[in-house]
């Protein structure tokens, strides 16, 4: 890919949600991001509720388009979100295919988000 390509993926809006206590759950979406050098990332945040709601969201990387992610790419770890606005990252270091992992924390915490992610040359 020349260096004016460019990517655009986005996930949601979708509900991240648990009925108490801690989730992790892979979210499996296996986006091929092959031939690009640099992704930036953000993660809009449109709703928070519950009691002392946290949300960790990263980026995870694997070389096949399967269900098995090697584990979390450097800098692909967007800042704890406990309230609605934005957070972004910028990765340099990642194999072909991205996915997300996330966990939830707090009293029945609900969190509605939009991610953006933009493959770059």
């Amino acid at each position: 890919m020349g260096c004016s390509e460019t990517k655009h993926t986005r996930w949601g809006p979708v509900v991240l949600s648990t009925t108490g206590g801690e989730v992790t759950n892979d979210l499996l979406l296996s986006t091929d991001f092959s031939g690009f050098k640099e992704i930036s990332g953000t993660l809009t945040v449109l709703g928070a509720e519950g009691t002392s709601p946290i949300l960790d969201l990263k980026l995870l990387d694997g070389p096949e388009n399967d269900t098995v992610f090697m584990g979390d790419t450097t800098d692909g770890a967007f800042s704890q979100v406990t309230a609605t606005g934005n957070a972004k990252i910028y990765v340099t270091k990642f194999s072909r295919y991205l996915n997300f992992a996330y966990s939830l924390g707090g009293t029945n915490p609900k969190f509605t988000v939009i991610v953006d992610l933009y493959g770059k040359g």
